[in-house]
C-alpha cells in the first residue's frame, strides 16, 4: 500500500511540474485582445503550481522516498502534455484540460492515502485537488465569456449650432404651464392725493368813484342871475 502511495505522489509532483512550466510557456507567448488579463491569470496560476510543486516534494521526502527532479523523470512520469498551443483560446482550453486531468492524479492518490491510512497524503491531495478543480473553472469560464472585440462605434456627427436667439424661444416654450394659467396677482394702484382746488382770482377792487366837486356858488344865484 505504501508503494502505491509514494507512486501516485511520484505522478502528482511530475503532472504538476509540467503543468507548472506549460503555463509560465503560456505566460510568455499570450497575445490578441486579452493579453493584459491573461498573462496576469497564467502567471497567478504558476506561482502557485511553484509552490505546490515544493510541498509536494518535501511530502515525499518525509516519507522516506526520493523525489524525482528530472524533465527526463517528469516526462516518463506524467499524463500532462507540453504546451503547444499558439493561440490565446487555445491555450486557456489547453490549461483547462491540463487542470482537470491533474484533478484525477489527486483522486488517484486519495483514494491510494485512504487505503494505506495515510491521513497526511490524503489530506494533501485533497488540498491540491481543490486547487486544480478551481483553477480548472476560471479557465472554462474565461473560454466561456471570450468575445471579439467589437469595432468603435462611429464619432456622433457635431449638432449645427443655432441661432443666438433660440435658446430664448426655447426657455419661453419650456416654461410651465402654471405660469400662464395663473397670472401673478395685481398690484394695487397707488392712492391719488386729491387735486387742490384751483385758488380763485382775485378781482382788483373798484375804484371809489369820483365824488363831484362841490359848487361853491349857491344855485339860488345861478337860477335868478
Amino acid at each position: 500500500m505504501a508503494k502505491n502511495v509514494a507512486d501516485a505522489l511520484n505522478r502528482l509532483l511530475a503532472d504538476s511540474y509540467v503543468l507548472q512550466l506549460k503555463t509560465q510557456n503560456y505566460h510568455w507567448n499570450v497575445t490578441g485582445p486579452e493579453f493584459y488579463q491573461l498573462h496576469l491569470l497564467f502567471e497567478a496560476q504558476y506561482n502557485e503550481l511553484f509552490a505546490g510543486i515544493d510541498v509536494i516534494a518535501e511530502h515525499i521526502r518525509t516519507l522516506g522516498n526520493g523525489s524525482p527532479g528530472t524533465m527526463k523523470e517528469f516526462l516518463a512520469l506524467t499524463s500532462i502534455s507540453e504546451g503547444t498551443a499558439k493561440t490565446a483560446s487555445d491555450m486557456v482550453a489547453d490549461l483547462a484540460g491540463s487542470h482537470a486531468a491533474l484533478a484525477k492524479t489527486c483522486q488517484a492518490l486519495i483514494d491510494a492515502a485512504d487505503d494505506a491510512d495515510d491521513d497526511a497524503s490524503e489530506d494533501l491531495a485533497i488540498q491540491r485537488q481543490r486547487v486544480h478543480k478551481s483553477a480548472a473553472w476560471m479557465l472554462k469560464a474565461t473560454v466561456s465569456t471570450s468575445v471579439t472585440l467589437p469595432k468603435a462605434a462611429p464619432a456622433p456627427a457635431k449638432a449645427k449650432p443655432t441661432p443666438k436667439t433660440a435658446p430664448k424661444v426655447a426657455a419661453a416654450k419650456a416654461a410651465p404651464a402654471k405660469a400662464e394659467s395663473a397670472p401673478a396677482p395685481k398690484k394695487a394702484a397707488p392712492k391719488r392725493k386729491p387735486a387742490s382746488k384751483p385758488k380763485a382770482a382775485t378781482k382788483p377792487a373798484p375804484k371809489p368813484a369820483a365824488e363831484p366837486a362841490a359848487n361853491t356858488q349857491n344855485p339860488r344865484r345861478r337860477a335868478s342871475g
